[in-house]
């Protein structure tokens, strides 16, 4: 899989210039397909890494940004039922980083 999308963000992961550009065209021609615009300046194309929903993304994989993980770290402890919900919302994103995530909580 070579396509990553949340909401309206959207990675592509390519081995080389020319794959690249086969992905591009077809994620292109797709968007105006269904009446999609792109917006050029939220674009970033050929980078060997980018930070994408709250990880480092590079051709060796992920890891998450050192500021979301102080923010986990520092989360306070939950007193309220929002609290708590907010909590589990965020070490879920981060779950597969932590092994036996669900023996922790």
């Amino acid at each position: 899989m070579f396509l990553f999308i949340y909401l309206d963000d959207i990675l592509i992961a390519s081995d080389c210039k020319e794959e690249r550009l086969s992905h591009l065209r077809i994620l292109f021609d797709h968007l105006s397909q269904h009446g999609f615009i792109v917006n050029l300046a939220n674009c970033h194309f050929g980078l060997p890494s980018i930070a994408f929903l709250g990880h480092h993304i590079t051709k060796d994989g992920a890891i998450s940004l050192p500021s979301k993980v102080a923010a986990v770290l520092d989360f306070l402890r939950p007193h309220t039922t929002k609290a708590l919900q907010e909590l589990l919302g965020t070490v879920n994103i981060y779950h597969h980083f932590v092994s036996r995530t669900a023996n922790l909580m």
